[in-house]
This record gives C-alpha cells, structure tokens and sequence, in this order.
C-alpha cells in the first residue's frame, strides 16, 4: 500500500490514510475468544517509511499494530415445558428466532447449519430433552424474539434477547403469554383445529376455541392411534388415546390465543381506501388476457367484497391475490354471475387483519371481440378489526400501467404453487428465476418477451429437472429489461 498526496500530510496520529474491511473465517472452537495480532510487515526488504520528496523518513512501527479479539457466536439455552406431559416434555419444537420488530425468523446459513435437524420443514426443528431443554448455537449479534411453536399447542415467546459475541445465555424459556408480558411457565394445550386448507389438509390455528372443542368431543373422543377418527392433534399428551386429560386442557385454555405468527391486528380509518382493476389497453378476438385487482390506502381490513362488471368477455378463471392472505389464512368467494362476478373473502380467526396496498385478485377473461376490454367495479366495501363496514370508492374503468411494479409473493406460505404480479408500461423481455437461501438457482419459470399489461408469474415448486424441492424461504428474480426485483415466500409442504 503506498499513499500519495501533492499537499503532503501532518503525521500527527489522526489522519486516515487507508481502511481495511476484514473478515473472520468461520470454524472458531474451543475459547470464548482468540486474539489474533495486526502487524506492519518488515520483512523481505518491505518497509514503512514517510518520504518528504525524495528524503525518506522513518518511523516508528508499533508491535502488534494492532490486537483484533475474535468471538464465537453466541448461545442461547432455555426449556419448553409442556402442560400436560409433565413426565416426559421431549418433543420436537420448531423454533423462530426473529430479530426485534420483525416477523421472519433469521436465515443465517451457519446458524441454520449448526442447529436445524429437519431442512424439509421452516425454521429450526430440535427434539427437547425429557425436561424440555433445547440449545441454539452459532447465533449472530443482535436483539432477538424466540418463538416456540409444536403441534398441538399455542405457540409461546421470548422478547428482547440480546446476544452478544460470545455470549452464553440461559434461562430463555419462550413460554411467555401472546403479549409477551405473563410467563406461563409452559406451553399451553388444546390447538386441535382451525382450518382447512386447500389440499384438505386440517390446520391448526394457534388459538383454542369451539372448533377445538368439538374435534375432540365431537369427533376424536376414545380415539386410539390408528382408529379412523383419529386425530394426532386433539392427542395433547402424546399417550395414544385422546381422552380425559386432553378433554380438560383444551377447554381450560379455551378463549386464549398463541403468539401472533404474522401480523398484529391494526387500528385504521379505511375512508381513504379504494380499489383498482387494471388490464391490457386492447385485446384482440379470442385472446386470453388477465385483469388484476388492487387495493390502495387500506387502513384496517378483516374482509371484503366487491362487484365486477364485464362486457364482451368470459370469464375463463378467478384466483385470490395476496391482499388478506398475507396477514392470515383467508376464506375466498368468486361467483361469476355472466357479466358480473362477485369476489369475498374474510381472515379466519379475530388475531390478524391486514393493512397493505396490495392485489385483491387476478381475473382471466377471454375477450369475445376486438377492443377496449370494459372491466368495472360497481360495488365494494369492506370490515375492519371492529367489525365496522366501509363503502369503498372504486376506479371507473380499467387502465393500462403507467409504470413497472411487481406484487408480493402470493399465498405465503404457500404448497406447492406461488404467484407473484406483474404490470408493464410496455413491451420487454421478463424473467423470473427462482433462489433458495443459499444463493444457488433452483428454477427459471418465466423468459420470453411480454406485452404491456398485467401478467401473472407461477411457480409449482419444482427445480428445473421437475423434482418438487423441500420445504423452505425461496426468492423469486423477476428482471423486466432494465428493472430487476425481488421477492420472497415460504413454501410449507
């Protein structure tokens, strides 16, 4: 390194002459610590000298220049007691381990490295001990909520833990109530039921309630592993038998509710709201063509609907946007009553609501004639956390793009197939490669050239050899010409 400067420099000690950015290789064992020593190198003739036009000038060179302290990641220990099973607590809980404000857990590759034991399913997966104790090692620097989640149970937290380098923290049980304020001391039983998904598949909702209830006196009561009503949720205790002790925990803790996985509910004024269609200035006979539409200045949302009216077009096909999906699990209704369709839908639950200009919904026509395609929303309104209703303003026709954007990942999660939308202002080649968390190209759905307009991007979570790929946080490419964006889902199989 040689530093030059015609005004010349005061060697004074204050005066930065260069900054060097190092970086810590991984793999540090045994101590806390490692001090590892910076040097001038004098060796082979190098040397470290001021030169005052062509005088050198020697100085001093202190030995070590420099001690840099090297730091294991932290640790964090705790326990996740669970009510019910009081003689053995082992089971395994899926951790989240999210940096304060945030609700995504943390995708550090070395800490998912040191701790995951299920890559196939999202977040951290570790089988307690038989006194419920669990370790999280290799933790990056930071402030953190830990969240506990395992079948059958409401999911506890942890708020406010700070890791430091080196840190070796215990006694962070996430067994703390939804608000973060009560320590329950154990995870609550009786998540048995919540919803049903769109494979079928039952959900529990990580909160008890009537339909918790009625799943095990209704339905799995004096069920025994392998009887056809069994139900492995409504079995709290994890004996083989949903019986008396599970009866009584999930009606004890009915009415209670487990940490918000997503979003807290919001307090909003939806005056400002309204809706927008948008879709291609002309279409030709017989072409397909989407319509999409958006939500702006959504305040506090559980539900909504809204008409459409068409004319000159058939409705080929509806699919739900990501507007409520995204806060909660949400239930959809598109009716299509021939040059109307009636679109609905409502967060399941009172836990979530939604607050996001997003899209509400992506319409497929096949337009019967040439011509302006007439799409227009003649009614709207929505219900907000209070169950209080709002008549929505609506744009009066639809309208081409005047700019490039691109919609969140929708649903998220999502099994197996995922939607993102795009609008272009005009014609350009459009891509969409899709990337795991380690950076490594999984899949390269969509290239070709587009028209301007509304498009919809699809992928059904398989690489590009057709293999479906595991469970996972997936980030979509989308490069539109000049623009490139991108965005993320998780896909829960």
């Amino acid at each position: 390194f040689s530093y030059f400067d015609n005004a010349g420099i005061t060697a004074d000690g204050t005066t930065v002459l260069a900054t060097f950015r190092l970086a810590c290789k991984g793999g540090l064992s045994g101590a806390n610590e490692v001090d590892t020593d910076v040097n001038f190198d004098q060796e082979s003739g190098r040397e470290t000298a001021f030169y005052n036009g062509v005088d050198k000038q020697m100085c001093s060179v202190p030995a070590p220049a420099a001690v840099v302290k090297v730091m294991r990641r932290g640790t964090l220990a705790g326990r996740v007691p669970l009510q019910g099973r009081e003689s053995n607590y082992s089971k395994e809980v899926t951790f989240s381990l999210r940096k304060k404000g945030s609700f995504e857990p943390i995708t550090d590759a070395t800490y998912l490295s040191a701790n995951d034991t299920n890559s196939d399913v999202a977040g951290v997966q570790i089988t307690t001990g038989t006194d419920g104790s669990f370790q999280l090692t290799e933790i990056p620097s930071g402030v953190y909520t830990l969240v506990a989640h395992t079948d059958g149970y409401l999911d506890g937290q942890k708020e406010d833990i700070t890791v430091d380098p080196g840190d070796n923290l215990t006694g962070q049980d996430p067994t703390y109530d939804a608000a973060g304020t009560s320590d329950l001391t154990k995870l609550l039983g009786g998540d048995c039921a919540g919803y049903t998904d769109t494979s079928g598949t039952i959900v529990p909702d990580n909160q008890i309630d009537a339909t918790d209830r009625s799943a095990i006196s209704d339905s799995s009561f004096d069920s025994h592993s392998g009887d056809s009503n069994w139900n492995a949720y409504c079995d709290i205790d994890g004996d083989g038998h949903v019986y008396t002790s599970d009866l009584n925990m999930v009606t004890a803790n009915s009415g209670v509710s487990g940490v918000t996985p997503t979003y807290k509910l919001v307090a909003g004024d939806n005056e400002r709201a309204s809706f927008s269609v948008g879709a291609p200035e002309r279409v030709q006979a017989g072409e397909v063509f989407d319509v999409v539409v958006r939500s702006q200045n959504i305040a506090d949302v559980r539900a909504y609907s809204l008409r459409l009216q068409y004319d000159g077009l058939r409705l080929v096909g509806t699919e739900e946007g990501s507007f409520l999906n995204n806060a909660a699990p949400a239930t959809f209704v598109s009716l299509d009553k021939g040059r109307e369709v009636v679109l609905a839908s409502a967060i399941i639950g009172r836990m979530n609501s939604a607050r996001t200009d997003d899209e509400v919904a992506v319409l497929r026509f096949k337009s019967l004639k040439s011509g302006a395609p007439r799409v227009r929303i003649s009614e709207a309104e929505v219900f907000d956390s209070a169950d209080q209703r709002t008549a929505i303003k609506c744009a009066a026709e639809t309208s081409l793009p005047g700019q490039f954007a691109l919609s969140e990942a929708f649903p998220n999660p999502f099994n197996p197939t995922v939607s993102l939308s795009v609008q272009l202002y005009e014609e350009t080649n459009v891509s969409l490669n899709v990337f795991d968390v380690l950076g490594r190209k999984v899949a390269t759905v969509e290239s070709g050239r587009m028209n301007p307009g509304f498009h919809m991007l699809s992928w059904d979570g398989r690489n590009n050899a057709g293999h479906a790929v595991a469970s996972g946080l997936y980030f979509f490419e989308v490069n539109a010409g000049a623009v490139q964006e991108v965005r993320k889902a998780m896909l829960l199989r």
